[in-house]
């Protein structure tokens, strides 16, 4: 029973039980309502629609209703007044040659009066119309286009709502692609928040599991098989070395750092049980954070002594937060056969639960639990830096793809598919 959960924990859920469908809804009621222009391009540009982009970053937040002019003459703010919009972004892009782009962007307040579908978002408000509220230029390369629209977006987020925007960090995941004569392809890819500009990073015949971020973005902790043999690597982005961390026998699963990147938590099956190990990355110490005969796995550290964790030392298993100064474990999750796979960020916990063959993503926070994902074929899902976003796995038509959701709002988007399975999606720290 011991060696089936383990299995579970670490690949769940693998096998298709059904396929379903994605209804794509929009309908954020309580959003700031703001307008956005096509961009303006001066000369001969060939920019793609960088209003598109920012448009799509602000929607998929859930904290915004969009309403986006795409005619090449700029509304007046008559008409945005009238939509009872409270800001309007409008921009332009120019050619600079020697493939650089001047990219300008202005966003003012327009209706100034509380709406009702921003009742409760007073940001914008108390301003004359016209008003300036941010504005900003940029002088970049063609390859850093969409780079820039997403710091706009991430500049227009910081002014209007107070907190950093989310939209310039990336998704870690694993892309499968079943070849010719039962061959498999594992590959370990980076892209942007929004699935684009998809790049792999490391690739294997063998299965390849769990990735997880540092805190600043340079590195992957990740699980991956040579042999039949599960190893845990680290995989510096920025220099482009990989490291084998640990490579005992049995197992080595579930890596993550801990809050300053310092250490790399694990699961290893040494002495009794599968528990919880920490490893200095400094000094390569080893060191057990928890006890026991159970399966402990998953660990997501809040601090240097708490964690949200995995465990079957109840049964099935169940998410726990534990001290592991104490060995005291306080059960979070009570609903469902077996709940898994937690993540956490800013003050939100998400977990997976299963209730007998249907799987769903859980939110618990403030004490209380609730569904933040359809019911059916479900896989784990990730976080946004500030916990208003989330990116989970869903069998859509036979195959495993990203669906990014708002927590805010019913707005839900499916990345971009790419030439397999999807699976293990984990959105950086920043």
């Amino acid at each position: 029973m011991k060696r089936y959960w383990i299995v579970l924990l670490c690949c769940l859920p693998v096998v298709a039980l059904a396929d379903v469908s994605l209804q794509v809804t929009k309908g954020v009621h309580g959003a700031l309502p703001i307008g956005v222009e096509h961009f303006v391009a001066q000369g001969s540009v060939k920019t793609g629609d960088l209003s598109s982009i920012i448009a799509d970053d602000l929607e998929n937040s859930g904290q915004f209703d969009v309403m986006r002019v795409d005619g090449k003459a700029p509304a007046t703010d008559i008409f945005w007044q009238q939509e009872k919009v409270n800001a309007v972004l409008r921009g332009q892009v120019s050619a600079q040659g020697n493939n650089q782009y001047q990219v300008e962007y202005v966003l003012t307040a327009a209706y100034t009066n509380p709406s009702e579908k921003a009742q409760d978002n007073q940001a914008a408000f108390g301003v004359d119309s016209g008003t300036v509220l941010a504005e900003g230029q940029f002088l970049v390369s063609q390859a850093d286009l969409r780079t820039t629209a997403h710091r706009i977006s991430n500049q227009i987020y910081q002014k209007l709502l107070g907190e950093k925007g989310p939209f310039l960090s990336r998704l870690a995941f694993v892309s499968v692609k079943h070849l010719d004569g039962n061959r498999v392809q594992f590959q370990l890819m980076v892209s942007d928040y929004d699935g684009q500009n998809a790049s792999i990073v490391y690739t294997s015949p063998e299965p390849i599991l769990t990735p997880a971020w540092s805190p600043d973005g340079s590195s992957l902790v990740f699980v991956a098989y040579n042999l039949g043999r599960s190893a845990v690597y680290l995989d510096d982005l920025k220099n482009k070395s990989l490291r084998v961390l640990t490579q005992f026998p049995g197992v080595n699963i579930a890596p993550r750092f801990s809050a300053d990147g310092k250490t790399v938590y694990m699961s290893l099956a040494r002495e009794a049980g599968v528990n919880i190990y920490a490893l200095n990355l400094a000094s390569g110490a080893l060191a057990a954070v928890t006890q026991g005969l159970s399966v402990k796995t998953s660990a997501v550290p809040l601090n240097a002594q708490s964690f949200y964790l995995t465990s079957t030392s109840g049964g099935s298993p169940q998410v726990y937060r534990c001290n592991s100064a104490t060995q005291a474990f306080s059960r979070v999750s009570f609903d469902g056969d077996a709940t898994m796979a937690p993540d956490y960020r800013a003050g939100t916990l998400v977990y997976l639960q299963r209730n007998g063959s249907d799987y769903q993503i859980m939110r618990f926070k403030g004490g209380e639990s609730e569904s933040v994902s359809a019911k059916g074929q479900i896989f784990p899902g990730t976080l946004s830096p500030n916990a208003h976003m989330m990116v989970y796995g869903r069998m859509i038509n036979g195959q495993r793809r990203l669906v990014l959701t708002s927590l805010d709002s019913a707005h839900q988007v499916l990345l971009p598919a790419l030439d397999g399975d999807l699976r293990y999606p984990v959105w950086s720290w920043s």
